[in-house]
C-alpha cells in the first residue's frame, strides 16, 4: 500500500465534499474499522511502513477536520442576517 498515494487521493477528495454528510462518508472510507488504511495498519510489520501509514492517517484527519471547519463556516454565512 502506498501511503503517500492514500493520503493525497484521500485529502482530494475530502477538499472536493460539499456537505457533511458526503465528509462522513469520506471519514468512514479512509478511517473507518475495515478502511484500506486501518487494515495496513493492522498489518505493520516494520517502522518505517508505521511512521508512513500513521502520517497518512494524522494528514486525513488533518483535512477532514479543516473541511468540516470550512463548511461549518459556510454554514454560518449562509444563515447571517443581512
Amino acid at each position: 500500500m502506498d501511503a503517500t498515494a492514500l493520503g493525497n487521493e484521500a485529502r482530494t477528495a475530502i477538499a472536493a465534499a460539499p456537505y457533511d454528510d458526503a465528509l462522513q462518508e469520506l471519514r468512514v472510507r479512509y478511517l473507518g474499522r475495515k478502511s484500506e488504511l486501518k487494515l495496513a495498519l493492522r498489518e505493520v510489520r516494520d517502522r518505517e511502513t508505521g511512521i508512513a501509514l500513521n502520517a497518512a492517517r494524522a494528514a486525513i484527519e488533518e483535512a477532514l477536520a479543516a473541511r468540516a471547519s470550512e463548511l461549518e463556516a459556510a454554514a454560518q454565512e449562509d444563515s447571517a442576517p443581512f
